[in-house]
């Protein structure tokens, strides 16, 4: 079982100045401990493993439910249009639904999702975890032969009405099944992946909502960049115990320390740039405290 965080503000040690802020990717992590309102973990990159510390609400929290419905706290029944009549339709299924191993932001009941659809309700705080299967794989349910293509931003709502209650923003779908053309523009349609099911109400000609999901912004380039040996070492302080190793082929740069014996060891990361310590007799002949890992 595996977990997964954001790369919002962390730290190596408590109290250390925080470092950049990255975007909202996802990342692989074993929580180690935790203290008051942040844990520590063990982030696992591709070239590099070692221990963070992190605000608690960004360990993102894995769905464990088959099904889970989002709602609204305050929700209203949808509708639909016949004949130009706004009547009560009850769906055979909740209109907006997370499945199991979808990955979740957020405090107690009150989550986001992101993916093709960003979702953002309320479920019930029993059906998620804070771990989850690594190995799940995400794929897209085949839509039906008739579709309608959107961009990003447009709006599924949960009755034909430009005020309704948004179930969900497209991010990166494009493509809803269309299930029903209604007056007015508005469309009936249907998204489902082995993450999030939506069932709602579309009107391209309506402006796009915000979309929550960040990226990291850009990294400045190191200016000089050298592999730094396998299976380094990496302390937050020099003098202190060590917190991860070099993992792989990574580059990065390297800097005499202030004590003898001593380096400092950079390289690019989700926070940006971190600086760490390294311990050796020479800038390629450092102590070694991680397993040699193929490049």
């Amino acid at each position: 079982m595996t977990s997964w965080i954001l790369a919002h503000q962390a730290q190596l040690d408590l109290g250390d100045t925080p470092l950049a802020a990255g975007g909202d990717d996802e990342i692989v992590a074993d929580v180690l401990e935790a203290q008051g309102s942040h844990i520590r973990v063990g982030v696992r990159l591709p070239n590099a493993r070692f221990a963070i510390w992190i605000s608690r609400i960004d360990l993102l929290r894995v769905i464990s439910n088959d099904i889970v419905e989002v709602k609204e706290r305050f929700a209203s029944p949808t509708s639909q249009i016949d004949d130009g009549v706004v009547r009560v339709k009850r769906w055979s299924r909740p209109p907006v639904f997370l499945r199991r191993g979808a990955h979740v932001w957020g405090a107690q009941n009150m989550v986001r999702y992101f993916g093709a659809l960003e979702v953002s309700g309320e479920i019930d705080e029993r059906s998620a975890s804070d771990r989850g299967r690594a190995d799940a794989v995400h794929t897209r349910i085949p839509p039906a032969a008739k579709t309608v293509m959107v961009t990003p931003g447009t709006a599924i709502r949960a009755e034909p009405r430009w005020d309704a209650r948004e179930l969900a923003a497209v991010a990166t779908a494009y493509f809803l099944t269309d299930v029903n053309e209604l007056p007015d523009g508005w469309i009936e349609v249907e998204y489902d992946d082995s993450d999030v099911s939506v069932h709602g109400f579309v009107r391209k000609t309506d402006p796009p909502v915000a979309l929550h999901r960040h990226r990291a912004p850009p990294i400045a380039p190191l200016e000089a960049t050298v592999p730094l040996p396998n299976g380094t070492c990496l302390y937050a302080h020099e003098g202190g115990g060590p917190i991860g190793f070099i993992a792989g082929n990574q580059l990065g740069v390297i800097q005499t320390g202030v004590r003898a014996g001593w380096f400092a060891v950079s390289f690019e990361t989700p926070w940006g740039v971190i600086t760490f310590a390294a311990r050796g007799t020479s800038d390629s002949g450092f102590e070694t405290c991680g397993p040699a890992i193929a490049p």
